[in-house]
């Protein structure tokens, strides 16, 4: 049987796993949340280095990032993903905001950077840049 289903005008591409690594386990479960609703496949992690040991098992469509965490934070992580995996997207997600931190996140190889503090719905608008091509948002 054909790997993807169409519904319509919609084309839904089965099992579609991305990466989320947030310490706050709010933000953890709120996004996880709003991606399993849209159908995402979610694996967690607390920190870049959890994440690392986490991808020898998993290759994620995406891999969202926070910027600020223990133990190994975003950047850290983005440089050694690079170093074995210079495909797959990543977001970096932060609460703080900035040009420098912006710019430096996008040098080291992330895709896209957003703020914490955005609306779900952008979020979610942001992930389906990188994963489906014709997707419809679930309302939330």
């Amino acid at each position: 049987m054909d790997k993807n289903r169409v519904l319509g005008h919609i084309l839904m591409v089965k099992e579609k796993r991305i990466l989320l690594i947030d310490d706050d386990a709010h933000i953890r479960e709120m996004y996880c949340k709003a991606l399993t609703r849209q159908g995402y496949i979610v694996s967690l992690a607390i920190n870049g280095k959890e994440a690392l040991e986490i991808l020898n098992k998993l290759k994620p469509n995406l891999i969202i990032s926070d910027y600020n965490m223990p133990v190994m934070d975003g950047f850290s992580f983005l440089k050694e993903l690079r170093a074995f995996d210079p495909e797959t997207p990543v977001i970096i997600l932060t609460g703080a905001s900035g040009e420098s931190v912006e710019n430096e996140a996008r040098k080291l190889g992330a895709n896209s950077f957003l703020n914490k503090g955005m609306g779900i719905g952008s979020f979610i608008q942001e992930v389906f840049k990188f994963t489906a091509q014709k997707q419809t948002i679930v309302n939330q």
